[in-house]
């Protein structure tokens, strides 16, 4: 379906989306996943650039239960798909069928955290790259794309702030990068290497990862409460 802003969103279940997301990993073309949440989404319908590599992927996903309300008050059935399970499962899926996995993003402690806990949990995995998330010039940018773009990669994780994280995998995409598939996975690495604790159960069932987030980080509230009062009215009105 398509959002107010243009941008298409996948509303279709979980099983069916995992269905697709394990034929990209043997696609021969590059393929992108983003997973949108409502702060991401009121950016792009700000920021003309962001948009533009948002709407280049090959699926949107709502990963924020703020869109599948959004969805549904527009007329479709959504359900929330976060993008920490879809990539998880991606990896078993990798594992299993002896793929390469690339990371890249967070800082190098999560970095490194994130790769024992996955060699732990998949101990047939092959990571064939890996960097962290700090770029110290735009040379070091250009090199972890080029870096990226030459893995062989059939799964390459993103876990960076959404604005670069995006327009990372907008330059892959553009790079000619030859096989496989692109996620952002934003805070996943972080979550993965016991840096930050996910929500329990309780609250991802009542939607409330978000909320859990702002208790874990109280400074989170300056930027989280002023785009719930922009998305306010995109909900209500549908426009």
């Amino acid at each position: 379906m398509k959002l107010p802003g243009a941008i298409n969103l996948f509303t279709g279940s979980r099983e069916l989306l995992l269905e697709e997301l394990s034929s990209y990993l043997l696609s021969p073309s590059l393929k992108r996943l983003v997973t949108l949440n409502p702060e991401i989404y009121l950016a792009a319908r700000k920021e003309p650039r962001l948009l533009e590599s948002i709407s280049a992927s090959d699926l949107i996903v709502p990963d924020g239960i703020g869109l599948v309300w959004l969805a549904r008050r527009l007329g479709s059935v959504a359900e929330r798909l976060p993008g920490i399970e879809l990539a998880w499962a991606l990896l078993g899926e990798a594992s299993a069928k002896k793929l390469k996995v690339a990371l890249c993003g967070a800082s190098p402690e999560a970095l490194e955290g994130t790769k024992k806990r996955l060699k732990r949990e998949f101990p047939s995995l092959e990571i064939v790259y890996s960097r962290d998330g700090f770029f110290a010039s735009e040379r070091e940018y250009l090199e972890a794309v080029s870096g990226l773009a030459s893995s062989g990669a059939a799964l390459t994780l993103l876990a960076l702030p959404y604005r670069r994280q995006e327009q990372l995998a907008y330059d892959l995409q553009r790079s000619g990068m030859a096989l496989g598939l692109v996620i952002g996975v934003g805070g996943s690495f972080d979550v993965w290497s016991g840096n930050v604790k996910r929500a329990p159960i309780f609250f991802q069932r009542l939607q409330l990862e978000w909320f859990w987030r702002l208790l874990l980080q109280p400074e989170r509230f300056r930027r989280v409460f002023p785009m719930i009062w922009d998305f306010l009215p995109v909900l209500i009105l549908g426009r």
